[in-house]
Order: C-alpha cells, then structure tokens, then sequence
C-alpha cells in the first residue's frame, strides 16, 4: 500500500499566510494555539508557496484562511473562486483601508486588527461570537466542531448524478461496483492494525487524536460502528475523504468499518417504508444548476447519507451559513417508500444523542423529482425520493470482481483479491494473468514478472497458458534490454507451442514469439539467425495473413544491416505495398518504411530517390503533429554530401 499524506486525512484545512508569520513570539505562540482547533494547521510566509497548496487541494477540502491585509489584496482574487476556499479571514493595521477590496468578495467573513487576541477571537467570531479569552475559544470552537459533525452541512457530498432516467444509468455503474467491491471484500488480519498504524503516525504530536486512537484499538467492535462513524475522530474524517477521492488503498483498509456499518444499518433498518426527511447541503451554484436540469435523473450518493426527519433542526443547521456568491444553501427534502433499501433510525446507536437521526447507507440512489426556490428562507429545496433499480448485474463477489476487471481501478481491486483469496482458489491463476498485464502496461516491468513468475507456479506443463506466460516474460526482459534471458523464455514457449501444435497449425503466437527473437538478434549481429527467425514467423503469418508487412520490413532490416541494397529495398517495397493496402495513409508504421527505403537509396548513393522517399515519411509525420527534425536532418545530410560531391 502507498503511504498517505495530509490530504488523505482531512477535508479541513486552517491556513495562515504572513508575511512575519515566523518572526516574533508572539505569532509562534499564536500558531501552537491555532493548531489546537485542527491537526491540519498550515503557515506561509509567501504568497507562491500558499497558493501552490491551495491548488494542490480538491473540491472536496475545505480551507479557512487567515491573510494579512497587504497579502491578501494580491492573493484573494486569484484564489476566491476555488470550491475548496470556505472562509477568509483578513487582519490588518487599517481596517478602512482593506474593507475596500476586501467588500468585493462573500467569502471574506470579517476583517480584524493585528492582533493574537484579535485574530483568534475573529476565528470564533466566524461560527459564534466575538470571544476574548483563548480557553472561551477554543472550547467554542470545539462546540462547533460537534455541530459540524451532527449536521455535516459544510462536509463534501460525493455524488453522481446520471446523465438520463433510464433504469439504470451506465453512469452508475463504476461507482456502484466500487461499493459493492467493498462490501463484499473480506477483512484481513492486518487491516485494522494497519490502519491504526497509519493513524499513529499522522497523529504523533496530537494527544488529543491519540487519545481517541488508543480508544479505537482497544474499545472498537462492530456493533458501536455508527457510534464511531459519528464521533469526531480521525476515523469519521478519513473515511469521508477516502470516499470522496475514491481512494482504494484506504478504503480496503477501512472495508471492516464500512461492512459493520452497513451491517449494523441492516439489522436495523426502518420497517416503516414511508418516512419523510431531511439532509442540509452548502453546494456550489454549478451543483444547483446540475439539479435544476436534472429533473427525473438519478443521484447516486458515494457516502453514508446522514438525514434528520425534524425540518427544523436542520434549517437551524443551515442558516448559520450564509449564501455568498459561489455558494448556497440547500435542503434535500427525500421521501422514501421502498422495503429494499437501507436505512435506519441511528438514534440509539449515535455519538451524540439527538433524536429523528436517520442514516441511509453507502450508495444509495434518489431521483430527482423538484428543485425550487423558498424565498422566506433564502433556501434551495431539492425533493429526492429513495429508489429501488435493479442493477444490471448479479452482486455476487466474482462477478462484481470480473466486472471491476475494466475498470481504472482494476490492479488494486485484484491485489486486494489476492490477498484474501486462499492459494488453492481457481480464480487465482486468471487474477495473477490479469495483475501481470496491467502492471505490464503501466511499464513497472519488475511487479509484472513478480506476477506472472507466481501464475507459472499454477500452470501444468501443457497447460496452453504456459508458453503464452514464457513468451509474456520474454517480451519483459526484451523491453528492459536483458536479451539473454528474453532468448531463454522465448525458447521455452516454442518449445512446448511445438509439443502442443502440428506445423501447419502453429499459433499466430509463434510468429510474434520468433519476430522478438529475431529482432533481438539483428540488434546482437547474428544476422542468419534474425533471418531464419523471421522467415520462419513470415511463414506462420501468411497463413493467417497478419502483419506480414511488418515481417518484409524486418526482413529489410537485417539485409541493410548485411549491405545487401537489392535485398534490403525489395522486402521494403513489399512492406509497403502490404502496408497500403491495409493501413489509414498517415499511419507511422507507413512512414517508418517510406523512411527506410530512403536509407537504403542514400545508402547506394542515390539521392534524388532517397529524397523522395524521406518527403513522402516527413509528410506523415507532419499531418499526425510528430516532430520531423530527425527526417529534415537526414535530408539536410543528403544535400550536404551532394554538394561536397559536385564541388
């Protein structure tokens, strides 16, 4: 697993950016308190290098920034209008004077005066009321960090909308995997520790996160699950970014917590069908506007939706923010009337013991019904009923697992497969051949030989997978140079391919294996053997007719190498000839024969031909936008030889 970072933790981020934020006591003393409200406390003394971690932050972070006065005349209106922006805090030695600028932008909260008191109180001014004195602050601060997590108002929202009304949208589909991948994956052994590791480690100068930590180790079981999920921890934080950035090395480590939650949610889910409820959203302009033109779609929520069926409470929630420029506030009015889904009244079972609490699990899908505007309020209500669509697939753990094959995220789904699959499972050797392949295409040579040298270990001696997997490792040593060994496995594979098939049945397989073998030993000098190499391979893909052009051009290759011209020029006019006739006009590999004609010409000093056909190569090169330096040079060359020869 990849280590994880700051931003694989939290989704807030406090920022101070001075440019004296390092130069007295009194700002270094300010710090150590600012750090208190988040772990995630960050200074700048330099517009550049806070900018530069800004734009390193998604829309699904949150930021709060402290700025001086003079600094943030520059800084603000380049980085007002990022999502991720929640919160500006200017202080300055005169008030009047940046009240001006700073006016111009809704998310500049309040200005306030030089000072750590000031600047402090002006923090807590933002969520409450002005407060003097630090311990007041931070146990504000600490009051409104609760609140935070009961209404989860200003806390990212991953979701998808579907781009029709179909039953179930295609869109849907990846996501909807990913999550069903995760409920079905098992727990393995090092997981929580694991987890708890990481954590530690991120959380070493915290005490107060440590404390909560050691609490998790020691106290956690599955049935306190949505107690955890709502108790401000670590725990609650990382799965919500984890959710978010669809991280799979941290949400495989955080599967268990996702199973118990959704199994706690499912012992207990609501026998009443029909219940009316409500969730309280800050979204950006652009969100709102995707739900007023997406009457009748589908919303796939990628998070543990957490509702309230008391309207008030959430209304008071939302009105503590209010709408700005980039933001408005909005009221997700859901009903429900389906026996299928998943959610229940986690009231009991909650950190904090507020009544009406409702969850909805992970994944699950409204449609859209109405958005409209209340004016008294100055809210968006957006009316979603909770849909039952079937899925267009069975969610069983191997089918969700072959469907996960295609996906982006298909090496990390499977290296997880293997690690809770038993050695004798049958689906490991086909896992293995996949993992060997993606990593193969990524070009991390030595994970993909790690993985096909373990499917080999699964494979009977003729078993016709075999020679494929010599030949697969043959072409990894040829790429990094290590023609010894690609010689080696190259030899294997014909080996048994002639043990497993007569000669007038040889696989096209064979043909690509003895092409590398040949193409190895031209570049080694053994040139008869590249020669009977690929003439034996011309001979298995004219019975398939395939690729024979680019046989006759290799064949080209090792008769310029031995300076037979003749030879050289008549396999490279019947490359591409071939080439032709079976290939688009502009395609390379056209180009690189028209190229090597030209050598062969220049080669037998006829220039007129050989310039010719390096014009007709630097053309195609020219309309697919490929940079023609190395062709314009060889015709400089030519030119330049020619005028030596005529002086």
């Amino acid at each position: 697993m990849s280590h994880s970072n700051s931003s694989d933790f939290d989704t807030v981020d406090l920022i101070w950016l001075d440019a004296t934020v390092y130069s007295s006591i009194e700002n270094h003393a300010t710090q150590k308190e600012l750090r208190s409200i988040t772990h995630n406390f960050h200074s700048f003394d330099s517009i550049h290098d806070c900018e530069k971690y800004i734009q390193t932050k998604t829309i699904y972070d949150r930021l709060f920034l402290i700025v001086s006065g003079q600094l943030g005349r520059d800084i603000v209106p380049r980085i007002h209008h990022y999502r991720q922006i929640f919160s500006i805090y200017v202080y300055c030695q005169n008030k009047q004077k940046n009240e001006e600028w700073a006016n111009k932008f809704s998310k500049v909260r309040i200005k306030v005066r030089i000072s750590s008191i000031d600047l402090l109180s002006a923090i807590s001014e933002k969520i409450k009321g002005v407060i003097i004195k630090l311990d007041q602050l931070i146990k504000q601060i600490q009051t409104d960090f609760f609140q935070r997590i009961q209404s989860k108002v200003d806390e990212p929202l991953s979701m998808s909308i579907s781009l029709s009304n179909t039953s179930f949208p295609e869109h849907f589909l990846h996501s909807q995997l990913l999550i069903d991948c995760l409920f079905h994956s098992q727990t393995l052994p090092s997981d929580k520790q694991q987890l708890i590791q990481m954590c530690k480690m991120f959380y070493e100068n915290n005490a107060k996160e440590l404390s909560i930590i050691q609490d998790f180790e020691q106290k956690y079981i599955s049935n306190e699950s949505i107690w955890w999920l709502t108790r401000d921890s670590c725990f609650s934080r990382l799965l919500t970014k984890a959710l978010c950035a669809n991280n799979l090395d941290l949400l495989f480590l955080l599967g268990f917590f996702i199973r118990d939650i959704n199994e706690h949610l499912t012992k207990n889910r609501l026998k009443s069908s029909s219940i009316q409820v409500y969730h309280g959203q800050l979204m950006s302009i652009d969100e709102l506007h995707l739900f007023k033109n997406s009457l009748g779609h589908y919303l796939l929520i990628q998070t543990f939706l957490l509702a309230n069926q008391n309207r008030k409470s959430i209304l008071s929630s939302l009105n503590t923010y209010p709408n700005t420029n980039d933001t408005v506030r909005i009221l997700f009015d859901i009903t429900t009337n389906s026996d299928k889904n998943i959610f229940a009244d986690i009231t009991p079972f909650a950190y904090l013991a507020q009544e009406q609490q409702i969850l909805f699990t992970l994944g699950s899908i409204f449609q859209i019904k109405k958005v409209h505007h209340e004016k008294k309020s100055e809210l968006w209500i957006v009316e979603l009923h909770l849909s039952s669509i079937n899925k267009p697939y069975e969610s069983t753990k191997s089918i969700v697992f072959n469907q996960l094959k295609q996906s982006e995220h298909a090496e990390k789904v499977l290296a997880r497969l293997v690690q809770e699959l038993p050695s004798n499972d049958i689906d490991l050797p086909s896992i293995y051949h996949s993992l060997a392949l993606l990593t193969f295409q990524r070009t991390n040579y030595k994970l993909s030989l790690e993985w096909y040298e373990k499917l080999v270990q699964y494979l009977h001696p003729t078993d016709i997978n075999l020679p494929n997997t010599y030949y697969s490792i043959g072409c990894i040593h040829q790429q990094i140079c290590n023609y010894p060994l690609a010689l080696d496995y190259y030899q294997k594979a014909l080996k048994i391919w002639h043990q497993l098939f007569s000669l007038d049945n040889e696989p096209i397989e064979m043909a690509e294996c003895l092409n590398n073998m040949g193409c190895i030993y031209e570049i080694e000098k053994y040139y008869s053997k590249a020669l009977d190499c690929h003439q034996k391979a011309l001979a298995i893909r004219d019975r398939y007719a395939n690729d024979l052009g680019s046989t006759y051009n290799n064949i080209g290759n090792v008769y310029l190498s031995l300076g037979v011209y003749d030879a050289a020029l008549e396999n490279y006019k019947t490359s591409l000839d071939l080439k032709t006739k079976s290939l688009p006009t502009n395609h390379l590999s056209i180009a690189q024969t028209l190229r090597n004609i030209g050598l062969v010409y220049e080669q037998d000093e006829n220039s007129a031909d050989a310039i010719e056909y390096y014009r007709r190569a630097e053309q195609i090169y020219a309309d697919v936008r490929l940079s023609t330096s190395e062709i314009q040079e060889d015709i400089k060359r030519i030119l330049a030889n020619s005028c030596e020869s005529n002086s």
